[in-house]
């Protein structure tokens, strides 16, 4: 029977609320890019404009107030978010704008 290691002077439950707060610091972190894919999507100049705000709030809460461990796990986990972004945003928001840019130049040639 494997037990739950606690460090000395912390209790089972202070742990527990530890881990649980690091989870949902990279749900919280998951959740804005997420949101910044779909503002993107219907509000495409603007979505973009948040790029820069949005990486430095996901990379600022990963890294202060993220899981703790080695520097490569941290570094990796905000590339992961950086690209999850990059990707959604140019895949799903940039659909919408070729899709309008299309229905112009039908318009208008």
């Amino acid at each position: 029977m494997s037990e739950l290691v606690v460090p000395l002077g912390r209790s089972v439950a202070y742990t527990l609320s530890l881990l649980l707060v690091k989870i949902l610091v990279l749900l919280i972190a998951f959740m804005v890019v997420a949101a910044n894919i779909v503002f993107d999507h219907y509000a495409a100049p603007s979505g973009l404009l948040l790029i820069p705000v949005v990486a430095a709030l996901t990379t600022g809460l990963i890294m202060f107030r993220g899981p703790q461990g080695p520097p490569y796990l941290k570094m990796s986990l905000c590339v992961l978010l950086l690209v999850l972004q990059d990707v959604g945003i140019k895949l799903w928001g940039a659909a919408h704008m070729m899709t309008k840019a299309k229905q112009y130049s039908i318009y208008y040639c």
